[in-house]
């Protein structure tokens, strides 16, 4: 379906971005794809190591002693809380090409921040130091060079530099960048919009992006120096790959065979009127044919592009329902980067709710790639049939020959908002 809005395209040229400054230590890998292992040295960027994916997970370890009568200690009792005494770890992560910090910063920290990747009670005796891992998520890696300069810092203010690595995407792995609008009704007597008065911009970050909402408190001891730095996070809802307050499969695990990475860059909450909520016409009859459904999504991003999201990069749109009374399964409505000057997919949060590959499927759709027939060898509601085979199950594969489609209607939209790459 081809839109036929007029509106200019203000392309937006370069990769620039405010930079993030974090803390963190130690040594570092995250999984690549196809059987690689991030990060990989690679010659053409002497000292770099490049990755595959955009939020690689930094790993490592940390030695704690007794320092100056002092016991470093770290502390995980639970799955989302821990606690360093006596020391702390910062993390230095400077250059890149955008910004690093979340969207929804905790204070006093922007950007990653490590904790103890499993439970456990690490304290040195006197004469005998102990090590134990760390891992942070949210670092941000793109086609320019990041740096990663870990320092660990005790009590006595003696400090160790534990990590100094440079990462870069491999060149051939494509980032796609991608805005979320949240549709919510403004007109007199609409319903409550429900669960979307809950969505925010850190909500959907994690969607698109490893970005996990932490926070974090540093405490001084009465003379004034450092003592302990406790903090929590919000986990990942179960280890399958699903992420997000709704279950779904991050588009960047599902892609990542296709070297295809997705980055959130902008969020806004978008006010629409009674048409585009319900979905109806001026007499109130429901919009079932899908001309009129699509004008209506049309307006609805004419309307994301006032409040401020940008036409050179493509649109994720969330309302409550798009089908209504209308008797027809299929219930998206999306418009391909091929298809359409302003590529956007349109959401149900049923459907967020149900399909667990459903933001997955209409990023394909964005990137060009098309539905498959019903097979009984392929396509016929198993788990392991492809991507765009639809149906209920949590599918990841793309399917044979889907990643030419995938990558030139990925490296089109990334052309369009970086400038020219691919």
């Amino acid at each position: 379906m081809r839109r036929s809005s007029t509106r200019t395209n203000r392309k937006r040229s370069g990769r620039s971005g405010p930079v993030l400054v974090l803390t963190m230590a130690v040594s570092l890998g995250a999984a690549g794809c196809g059987g690689r292992t991030d990060p990989t040295p690679v010659a053409e960027c002497p000292g770099c190591s490049y990755v595959h994916s955009d939020n690689p997970v930094l790993t490592g370890t940390a030695e704690l002693a007794v320092q100056s009568g002092s016991v470093e200690e770290a502390l995980r009792s639970d799955d989302s809380s821990w606690r360093f005494n006596h020391f702390e770890l910062t993390l230095a992560v400077t250059g890149g090409d955008a910004a690093q910090g979340s969207m929804n910063e905790p204070d006093p920290y922007t950007g990653p921040v490590p904790w103890p990747s499993g439970r456990g009670d690490w304290a040195p005796a006197p004469e005998n130091p102990v090590t134990f891992p760390w891992e942070a998520h949210g670092v941000r890696v793109g086609y320019n060079s990041l740096t990663i300069d870990a320092v660990k810092r005790g009590k006595a203010h003696n400090t160790a530099q534990a990590l100094h690595q440079v990462l870069r995407l491999y060149p051939d792995t494509i980032l796609v960048p991608i805005q979320v609008a949240e549709l919510v009704p403004d007109y007199a007597g609409a319903p409550s919009p429900g669960i979307t008065e809950h969505e925010d911009e850190a909500t959907n970050e994690v969607w698109f992006d490893d970005r996990w909402g932490v926070h974090v408190q540093k405490v001084s001891a009465p003379d004034g120096s450092f003592d302990h730095l406790s903090g929590s996070f919000a986990p990942r809802p179960d280890s399958s790959g699903a992420t997000g307050y709704y279950p779904q499969i991050e588009p960047d695990a599902v892609f990542r065979q296709c070297d295809i990475q997705f980055r959130m860059i902008a969020f806004r909450k978008v006010k629409v009127p009674k048409h585009i909520w319900e979905m109806v016409d001026a007499a109130g009859h429901q919009l079932c044919d899908d001309a009129s459904r699509l004008s209506a999504l049309e307006h609805a991003l004419d309307l994301a592009f006032q409040a401020g999201l940008e036409p050179s990069a493509a649109v994720v749109m969330y309302t409550l329902s798009l089908a209504g009374d209308c008797h027809y399964l299929d219930i998206r409505e999306a418009c391909s980067v091929e298809s359409c000057r302003y590529p956007f997919a349109a959401i149900a949060h049923f459907n967020l709710q149900s399909h667990p590959h459903m933001l997955s499927r209409e990023l394909g759709y964005i990137l060009g790639m098309k539905d498959l027939p019903f097979n009984p060898d392929s396509c016929s509601g198993k788990p392991t049939d492809p991507l765009m085979c639809g149906g209920k199950s949590g599918f990841t594969q793309t399917g044979a020959g889907s990643c030419s489609t995938a990558r030139r209607g990925a490296a089109a939209l990334s052309n369009k908002y970086y400038g020219t790459h691919f």
